[in-house]
């Protein structure tokens, strides 16, 4: 069985042979939710216990990777935005100008859902302190 990532969801794809043939043909069966990692009832049906067991640590093992990156990407972060800091300060003015807001608001929606965490900024930090 191999797996074909669709959007929010993945199509599961087995192999089978064609009948009366000895040819191998690629078939959909069903597909799994990213989301909340759930197979679709096509699915349900076309599989033994052993692929619907497959499937699951399959997208088990996608997520865990997934969430291994971004924690990966969070702790350079801040190495990478003070690099780009960098870059900005000799970059193109009008190029830095067209994707300014862009980058601007993304921070804007990385602050917010860091205070929903906890994470304070160095201004709260320390006017709490005081």
């Amino acid at each position: 069985m191999h797996y074909r990532v669709r959007g929010n969801s993945v199509q599961l794809v087995k192999t089978v042979r064609e009948e009366g043939s000895d040819k191998l043909q690629s078939k959909p069966v069903g597909s799994i939710n990213l989301t909340n990692g759930t197979l679709n009832a096509a699915a349900l049906a076309a599989l033994t216990a052993e692929e619907v067991t497959e499937a699951k640590a399959w997208i088990a093992n996608r997520n865990s990777m997934r969430e291994r990156c971004s924690e990966l990407e969070f702790l350079t972060l801040a190495s990478r935005i003070a690099d780009l800091a960098e870059w900005v300060r000799t970059a193109d003015e009008a190029f830095v100008a067209s994707h300014g807001e862009e980058i601007t608001d993304a921070f804007g929606d990385l602050r917010k859902a860091m205070r929903k965490r906890g994470a304070a900024s160095r201004q709260q930090a320390d006017t709490a302190a005081d």
